[in-house]
């Protein structure tokens, strides 16, 4: 069966689907970037594809996107499957490769060897062997690395990322930076949702629950209508579009969650935080039937830590008080790191704790700070200085 395509990517050039929600948005909306195919390949270092592409002519490049019903004309489609809880999306699927083509992508990267349905003379299929790297490599190019654009810091461990991203965010919120958040409870712009695309979230639906300071006894809120986080962090492609959709409406500093499997996995490898942090490494059941055993599970944690290669701008914050505290000071290499802790000579160390059922104080010879929620000793990260 033969696809047929979409609209033309020269229709599309300066326009887009945020123009009628412009005058709502409180950001300025991101400028329209293009680039050619070619150059693109060429500057991710995929060089025979470039040189292989060039009888195409010149097709330009509007966007990157792995899912074919939000594909917008002059995108690359990505074929990364998708996985979900109760089912595995084949990105390869004529139907969603049909869907892409009719929204308008003007190129496909696919998986090598993989059966593909003709597809028509003028779209280019790359083949790679790794779709999710490729594309994440793609993406870091054509968005110009956000990541390093930004004050960000990325937080790696077994538990704590959650709580410890959220006052990171609030110590910059507070210092007067606008803060993008890429976690497992929103991905968001200050108090604005954002999408896996990078756009400004806003419902289908109306949200059920909305206006209401508490559930009922016994009464279950429909979820429909509410926003939701399929995935703390995403993979490395829809993480350089969303960090760029960040800094392109005035982000200057960002907090990102980063669980095991996808440091391990490739997803932060074109992150280029400020700093890293590591809470800890401890015994997650599901984690260590993915790893194998601790010691592949720490190692890929600490992927994040050893991708920090620029002394002068990058810093690591580990926990002194975890037993894997001298795995993470080794791989942090030549980059200058700080500690934290309780129970050791730490950079940054908390002399005393008081936990209460509603609030946590911390008190050290530089300051006293209390959080309005019951405490876990290893969440001292906040105390770190800038």
């Amino acid at each position: 069966m033969a696809l047929e395509a979409g609209p033309s990517n020269a229709a599309a050039e300066g326009e887009s689907d945020a123009d009628e929600f412009e005058d709502e948005s409180p950001f300025p909306e991101p400028d329209f970037k293009s680039m050619l195919l070619t150059d693109l390949l060429g500057l991710a270092a995929e060089f025979d594809a470039a040189a292989a592409l060039e009888e195409y002519g010149d097709i330009l490049v509007n966007g990157i996107s792995d899912n074919a019903e939000h594909i917008m004309p002059g995108d690359i489609y990505c074929c990364i499957n998708q996985i979900s809880a109760i089912d595995v999306v084949d990105a390869h699927d004529a139907y969603y490769l049909q869907q892409a083509l009719l929204n308008g992508a003007v190129a496909v990267i696919a998986e090598v060897d993989m059966e593909m349905p003709e597809l028509p003379d003028h779209i280019p299929v790359i083949y790679a062997d790794d779709v999710e790297e490729l594309a994440s490599r793609l993406a870091a190019v054509f968005y110009d690395k956000p990541g390093a654009g930004m004050n960000l810091v990325a937080v790696s461990g077994t538990s704590g990322k959650t709580t410890v991203s959220w006052l990171i965010r609030g110590v910059l919120e507070q210092a007067g930076q606008l803060t993008g958040m890429v976690g497992s409870i929103e991905h968001a712009l200050a108090e604005h949702l954002v999408t896996p695309e990078g756009d400004l979230w806003e419902p289908d639906d109306i949200d059920p629950a909305e206006g209401r300071e508490c559930s009922s006894p016994f009464a279950l809120v429909p979820y429909k209508g509410r926003y939701s986080v399929e995935e703390t962090t995403p993979n490395g492609l829809r993480l350089q579009r969303s960090l760029a959709s960040m800094r392109d409406r005035g982000a200057t500093a960002a907090v990102v969650e980063c669980d095991a499997s996808s440091i391990a996995g490739g997803s932060t490898d074109w992150l280029e935080p400020s700093i890293a942090v590591f809470t800890n490494c401890g015994d997650d059941p599901g984690d260590l039937e993915v790893f194998g055993d601790k010691q592949e599970y720490m190692d890929g944690m600490l992927e994040l830590i050893r991708s920090l290669k620029d002394a002068d701008r990058q810093r690591a914050v580990i926990n002194a008080d975890d037993e894997s505290y001298k795995a993470a000071e080794a791989a942090c290499g030549s980059i200058p790191f700080l500690t934290y802790g309780i129970n050791t000579d730490a950079d940054v160390r908390a002399e005393s704790v008081e936990l209460t059922l509603w609030q946590t104080t911390v008190k050290n010879y530089v300051m006293s700070l209390a959080f309005s929620f019951p405490g876990l000793l290893h969440k001292m990260v906040v105390l770190h200085r800038h």
